[in-house]
């Protein structure tokens, strides 16, 4: 019932599947692990992404094992990525069904109520208007699963224990059907992605606490944690692979940098969970969407997380069984099905909503977690258990409504939930689709295999800021990847890593420099995505016309712009020895570069130009990816926020203790770097600067930075 009605909400006979559903923002980023299965077999590592380099994904991974397992199970029976991603979203309907069915039946609910809300939860607006935006969110299977566990907790049998009796310690069983149970439910749901982790956890936690005062017992609260405990195992296992690779090269903080605030803005509220969903079939409900969806209103995924009408009758109920039920007698055990529920449900309210406990974990804890309007998915299914009790209790009365009264509610829950917002436009997405495909399959079969292309405009990958002149393409310079088996592109390259830092350089060259730096390096070709820039690529196009002595091979919507670099190769090296090539290629490529971690803010302009501000302990990280010594000079100014100061420097390419006076003190140091990576660790004794509307950290900034490598000169 849950794929039949998932399939007709979708208009799936309009659909291609061998086209995405949606080929733009945060979908195409699930499309690059896809296909990065397809073609490497993992999903941490694309040799085919990042050139010169190799796309290492270790510092922005996804910690959604089962979910990428299962995919690439699927991918034994088809290569094709844009097929997987669109199955795997299609198989979200029954998956999400079939769990949420299987825990309601688990309570003895009734089978028609339960099914009614089974398939009403895998049909959740959130689901159907995302779509494949946010493809593994919305294959929520793990959420009633975790529901299930968080309500054992609450109950007087809690997973992981015994009860011996009366008078008598409890204790740990790991052999009983419910704790085995609770204990896979934990590892699915740790391997299956950061934020639903969280959120189980949370529940526990606090659910845990709850029963455990409610019963007069730390069972409850020991439950929670000891499951909260493997869900943190599973977590820090899937992690293994990014910790090996940061211990050898060192911690990336410019990527997934998080504020505090980002919690507020992407939190979840009330109002968004009960008004109607986007594009209701409506007139009035629509209009009433549309008055609150006001221009210069802060949006995030809040705006697509209504609970539809049926789940907010239950969503309402469920706030007043709290409101309206007394506390349970001392000693007894939270047996309540009814007030468990609202329990969960206040507490998922309290941490997710704007200006709640989430923000306070943000601001105290991590702000990593961010996005508590992903809460609704936890909500809806607490909301929908209300649903069903509601069922039960009139059933009970009234026996002939068993099975008309769910049919009814289903219905009406369908026709709330499914709107136009759910049909995605499929013929201009496989418009543009086959657009790409037919454009890069003719630049694919003029270059050898390995070809490297540089894409313009570059761009930081992941979450990139926006950029003067330019306009912000989403993960849009990934179109050409997902079309090609054999050729090799420059976009994503890992932000605050070497590759990128070369490419971030290389493209702010003159056209001319540009070029020969693309020749002397063994890049055959640059593709120009002309919506990146204010004025369409006019002048850069113009440049290289005149730089390269040829014309761009344009796609058919006129949007991209293809320079191959044979002839202008052959010309530039012609005559130059394969020693030369050699020493141009050595000279051009990145082999030595220098990163700021972790205490070093962004770069600001002041009086004197450009300059950073360092925190109490903070890091510079400096790699040799060459296979021999380079020699580099290391220069600055460094001044106190509060002079006197002391900054020592300690690692293994130097260790010194500055003291920096109110003027301010230069240095310049020649280093000795052999290959890999090295760790250079400030720490200041001095005062933090005095600026109390300022969050950070702030003992001592440095001016007139510059890190030159001698080796080539």
């Amino acid at each position: 019932m849950s794929l039949l009605a998932g399939l007709l909400a979708l208009h799936i006979w309009k659909a291609d599947l061998r086209t995405p559903f949606v080929y733009h923002d945060d979908a195409l980023y699930y499309g690059l692990l896809v296909k990065t299965i397809v073609d490497q077999g993992g999903w941490l590592s694309n040799t085919h992404l990042g050139a010169p380099g190799i796309l290492q994904l270790h510092d922005f991974p996804a910690a959604d094992t089962l979910h990428l397992f299962t995919i690439k199970v699927m991918a034994w029976f088809t290569p094709n990525w844009a097929v997987l991603v669109n199955l795997y979203f299609i198989m979200g309907f029954p998956l999400i069904a079939v769990s949420a069915l299987a825990v309601f039946r688990h309570f003895r609910s009734g089978y028609w109520s339960a099914l009614a809300a089974s398939v009403l939860y895998a049909l959740l607006p959130s689901r159907l208007v995302k779509n494949e935006a946010h493809l593994f969110l919305d294959v929520f299977y793990e959420v009633p699963l975790a529901i299930l566990v968080a309500l054992w907790v609450c109950s007087d049998k809690p997973p992981l224990f015994r009860d011996r009796g009366a008078g008598k310690r409890a204790g740990i069983e790991l052999r009983s059907r419910r704790s085995v149970a609770a204990l896979v439910i934990c590892l699915v749901t740790a391997t299956t992605g950061v934020y639903y982790a969280f959120f189980a956890g949370v529940l526990l936690f606090l659910g845990g606490i709850w029963a455990s005062v409610e019963c007069r017992t730390l069972r409850n609260a020991a439950s929670g944690l000891m499951l909260i405990g493997v869900i943190v195992a599973g977590l820090v296992a899937q992690g293994v692979p990014t910790y090996l690779y940061h211990l050898r090269h060192g911690t990336n903080p410019q990527v997934a940098a998080r504020s505090a605030v980002e919690a507020e803005t992407f939190g979840m509220k009330i109002t968004e969970l009960l008004l109607p969903t986007i594009a209701h079939r409506l007139p009035p409900l629509r209009r009433l969407k549309e008055r609150y969806e006001t221009p210069g209103r802060p949006r995030g995924e809040g705006a697509v997380t209504s609970l539809g009408l049926v789940g907010s009758v239950g969503f309402l109920f469920l706030l007043a069984v709290l409101l309206l039920t007394g506390r349970m007698p001392r000693g007894e055990p939270a047996r309540d099905l009814p007030r468990r529920l609202a329990i969960l449900n206040i507490f998922a309210l309290l941490l997710a909503t704007v200006g709640g406990f989430g923000s306070l974990f943000a601001l105290l804890v991590t702000p990593q977690i961010r996005s508590y309007a992903r809460m609704n998915v936890f909500i809806a299914f607490l909301a929908l258990f209300g649903v069903v009790l509601l069922i039960e209790r009139v059933v009970a009365r009234f026996k002939r409504l068993s099975v008309i009264l769910p049919v009814a509610i289903l219905v009406v829950g369908l026709l709330d939930q499914v709107t136009p917002a759910a049909v995605r436009p499929y013929a201009r997405a496989g418009k543009e689709y086959q657009n790409d495909a037919a454009y890069i399959h003719a630049i694919e079969a003029t270059l050898p295999a390995e070809a490297m292309i540089f894409q313009l405009p570059h761009q930081i990958f992941p979450e990139a800021p926006p950029t003067p002149g330019q306009a912000n393409l989403g993960y849009d310079l990934l179109h050409p990847y997902l079309h090609t088996r054999t050729l090799r592109w420059t976009y994503p390259a890992m932000a605050g890593r070497v590759t990128d830092a070369w490419l971030t350089d290389v493209a702010k060259r003159p056209p001319a420099a540009l070029a020969r730096s693309l020749a002397d390096a063994g890049f055959e070709g640059i593709l120009i995505d002309r919506l990146g820039y204010d004025d369409r690529a006019a002048a850069m196009e113009s440049a290289l016309r005149d730089a390269l002595a040829a014309q761009p091979f344009v796609s058919g919507d006129a949007r991209l712009a293809f320079f191959d670099l044979g002839a202008y190769n052959r010309r530039t090296l012609a005559g130059v020895s394969s020693e030369e090539r050699a020493r141009r290629r050595e000279q051009t490529l990145p082999l030595l570069f220098l990163s700021f971690g972790e205490g070093c803010y962004g770069t600001e302009m002041g009086p004197n130009g450009p300059f950073r501000w360092f925190a109490e302990t903070s890091t510079l990280q400096i790699e040799n990816n060459s296979p021999r010594d380079r020699t580099a000079t290391l220069s600055m100014t460094l001044f106190a926020a509060q002079p006197p100061s002391v900054v020592h420097l300690d690692g293994d390419l130097w260790s010194a203790s500055l003291t920096l006076p109110p003027q301010g003190l230069s240095f310049s140091r020649t280093l000795t770097i052999a290959p890999g990576v090295h760790v250079i660790r400030f720490h200041s004794e001095g005062r933090s600067a005095d600026a109390p509307l300022d969050p950070r950290n702030l003992f001592w900034h440095a001016e007139n930075f510059l890190f030159r490598d001698l080796t080539n000169p």
